[in-house]
């Protein structure tokens, strides 16, 4: 993900591509003549919206503890119930 934001807020949040990271980089450096004040391009290190990592992310998506639910994703949890864990998360479940 990647934020252009003043000190003190976000001005836009915008997820890419890892290939057209330095399109968008360029793009969103060049909008930055339109506001006034200034501004900073930060890349996130995590996967989109989530607080996950990028590594850590792959690692949950591959043994199923993350479901992609739109824009967000929704966690396997170690409490609860397990019938609607195993409902919820079949891959996870799965033996090797």
């Amino acid at each position: 993900m990647i934020l252009v934001s003043t000190h003190t807020q976000i001005l836009k949040a915008q997820t890419n591509v890892i290939s057209d990271r330095a399109t968008a980089i360029e793009a969103l450096r060049r909008s930055q003549y339109k506001f006034p004040g200034r501004q900073k391009i930060i890349v996130s290190k995590n996967w989109g919206f989530t607080p996950l990592r990028r590594e850590e992310y792959m690692e949950k998506k591959q043994t199923g503890q993350v479901l992609v639910d739109g824009a967000y994703v929704q966690f396997l949890s170690n409490k609860g119930n397990l019938a609607d864990n195993v409902r919820r998360f079949p891959a996870a479940f799965q033996e090797a």
